[in-house]
């Protein structure tokens, strides 16, 4: 059995291979990192492609990048996967996996540009209970720093610092723990599954603002922060 991760470089991610692991011990797992194109970062979480390769080494794991031009939409994103998940498939890849926990419809778009693909889509983690999650994220042994977050949601000062669920419940009640809503991102810097920690450091923060078209054709702004992470070589 083959198997594609999809990966961020965050948390849900790293458990997400972990549960693979768990259900298929003897499949064949390698990584496909989607980049944006302009800034040489992984999206969304901002993260450079330097540590998302340290992270494959150190789980022994090959890894791929999908560079995505920038768009008004999600057309060059689509092609860029569908395109991908297409190659795959011709080096004997029959099966995609994402970290997806509970929003029903990111589900809904990947299993969408799977199907056009003719690729299954697997999720491990899908609707697993939060009190799971948070014990499964204990016994897998994850270390992940917070490399970006909606400052709407949280305060700056959590850009850059160690995540954890639990502690996530009591100092932050009001946001979802493993930010479903896209309160923030991790980076993963230590697992059970990887052959050694990697030294990662905060240089600094970077303020960045936003602007949403709604459905009602107002505009709305968010400010977010990213971490600017490296390897402490």
């Amino acid at each position: 059995m083959q198997i594609h991760l999809s990966w961020s470089g965050g948390k849900d991610s790293a458990m997400c291979y972990a549960r693979l692991r768990q259900l298929y011990p003897q499949a064949h797992i390698q990584l496909h990192c989607a980049i944006n194109q302009a800034l040489g970062r992984v999206s969304m979480h901002g993260v450079p492609l330097s540590l998302i390769e340290a992270q494959a080494h150190a789980m022994g794991v090959s890894l791929q990048f999908i560079s995505v031009a920038p768009a008004a939409d999600n057309s060059a994103y689509e092609q860029a996967m569908c395109a991908f998940y297409q190659k795959i498939q011709a080096e004997g890849f029959a099966q995609v996996a994402f970290g997806d926990l509970h929003l029903e419809d990111l589900k809904a778009y990947r299993l969408s540009l799977c199907q056009k693909a003719g690729i299954q889509a697997l999720f491990p983690l899908w609707q697993m209970p939060y009190t799971l999650l948070s014990q499964f994220f204990e016994e897998t042994d994850i270390r992940t720093v917070v490399c970006a977050a909606n400052l709407d949601k949280l305060p700056i000062h959590a850009v850059g610092k160690d995540y954890h669920p639990t502690d996530y419940a009591r100092r932050f009640p009001e946001v979802d723990i493993f930010g479903e809503k896209g309160e923030f991102h991790t980076f993963v810097y230590d697992a059970a599954f990887f052959k050694a920690t990697l030294p990662v450091v905060c240089r600094g923060i970077k303020r960045q603002s936003y602007e949403y078209k709604l459905a009602d054709g107002s505009t709305h702004k968010h400010a977010f922060a990213f971490a600017d992470l490296a390897l402490d070589n």
